[in-house]
């Protein structure tokens, strides 16, 4: 009929199909029967003609052509879907290698050194702390810094040790033994007032002395301190070392004893009969002068001028009696272990009054020191001071006035006024 049978030879019907010189056709071969002769039928197309193949792929093939399924479009670039990673995320301080074929999987994990697993983490290793021996304040029980326990000491609880860092002048630090959490030390716990003065109000003073210069604060020093007001010199000194007699530092000449016209015996002053017949031990001043008070002070000018008598707001100031100037002139003689009875009696010691020496180099620091002193005519009697005694029998019309020579005395009639008499006060002092 009018079909005709085209012939492919076997040797062309390879991949590509029927070969035209050098060049594919794009068809394959197929054994047909045609009209009921066999041949080869080179009409179908190849659907695997010019795909590129990947294959062979390193990992395998992931993608075959949808048209050719025997070639590859696309290879896998690694092994990862047939690697499963031991860990997902490699933790601190450790080392994790990945797998060759599968970078982004961990192939295996190890601590670093000094680190040991304890499930996905890497912590540090421990040795258990030690129990604790030789503790000074007793055990008790601790973590051991590996999760477990062990024997701690326990902390020290003892208080501070505290120590005093400011005392005042003349003393000294008492100090003790004291052990706190730092140790075993020596600490100030207070102070003492040193040798040679007493404690009052917080501070440490000087005990007065025969000579010692009174201040206006109710301390005493043997030495002139700047910024306090001197009021006194001690002249008699009791044993407590903090009371006694002071003379002023200043006297005043002109003032009689009694007003002229108004003489006559007060009986409540102490009448003296004077030496020999009497020692130089009256110290009735502060008395007598109260006495003249009592009388009408106006009619008395020295008793007056003493009662008045003020230095830095210090009143309480009397007319001295005759014995209580001789307190003035001790010397040598007097201060002789064989004649101190001779000139002084019970109960005056020895240790109470000085050498009149002493008295004179107060004066000296005094005046060096600027302050108006009048001196106290050591030795040469120049200057006689008005006591407050009276002289028995004279019916009122004669006191005593006492220098500074252990014999140095006479008697004034009550109304005399001279230059050459001195009133100085004194004033009984406790400190």
């Amino acid at each position: 009929g009018s079909k005709t049978c085209q012939s492919c030879y076997q040797p062309q019907c390879s991949e590509g199909g029927y070969q035209v010189g050098a060049t594919k056709t794009g068809y394959i071969c197929k054994a047909v029967t045609y009209f009921g002769c066999s041949c080869y039928d080179c009409s179908t197309p190849d659907p695997c003609y010019n795909l590129n193949d990947r294959n062979p792929c390193t990992y395998g093939c992931e993608t075959t052509f949808s048209q050719c399924t025997s070639k590859c479009s696309k290879c896998y670039t690694d092994n990862c879907r047939n690697r499963s990673a031991v860990i997902v995320n490699c933790p601190s301080n450790a080392t994790c290698p990945k797998f060759a074929d599968c970078s982004s999987k961990i192939s295996s994990w190890s601590c670093n050194h000094g680190y040991h697993k304890e499930g996905n983490s890497c912590v540090v290793d421990c040795t258990p702390k030690a129990a604790a021996t030789g503790c000074p304040y007793g055990t008790e029980s601790c973590s051991n810094g590996c999760g477990g326990t062990t024997t701690c000491c326990k902390k020290c609880t003892l208080p501070a040790c505290n120590s005093i860092t400011s005392k005042p002048v003349n003393s000294s630090y008492t100090t003790a033994s004291c052990t706190d959490c730092s140790g075993t030390k020596t600490v100030n716990t207070g102070w003492a007032c040193n040798s040679g003065t007493y404690s009052s109000n917080g501070g440490c003073y000087e005990y007065c002395k025969h000579g010692s210069i009174l201040y206006s604060d109710n301390t005493c020093s043997v030495n002139v301190i700047s910024g306090k007001t001197p009021i006194g010199i001690v002249i008699f000194i009791n044993s407590d070392g903090r009371s006694g007699k002071v003379i002023a530092l200043t006297s005043a000449s002109g003032y009689a004893w009694q007003l002229r016209g108004s003489t006559k015996d007060i009986s409540c002053v102490t009448n003296y009969k004077g030496p020999p017949s009497e020692k130089y031990y009256k110290y009735t001043g502060e008395s007598d002068t109260a006495c003249l008070v009592s009388q009408g002070i106006s009619n008395f000018p020295a008793a007056n001028y003493c009662y008045n008598y003020s230095v830095a707001g210090e009143r309480g100031w009397y007319l001295p009696a005759g014995g209580e100037i001789y307190l003035l002139s001790a010397s040598a003689l007097c201060l002789n272990t064989h004649n101190f009875r001779a000139c002084y009696p019970e109960p005056i010691q020895m240790e109470n009054i000085g050498d009149k020496s002493v008295l004179e180099a107060t004066v000296n620091k005094l005046k060096a020191a600027g302050y108006n002193v009048f001196p106290l005519d050591f030795g040469n009697d120049t200057q006689k001071y008005i006591s407050s005694n009276e002289e028995t029998g004279s019916n009122g019309k004669k006191i005593w006035i006492f220098g500074h020579s252990f014999t140095n005395y006479s008697k004034f009639n009550h109304t005399t006024a001279s230059a050459t008499v001195y009133t100085r006060c004194m004033k009984n002092f406790s400190i």
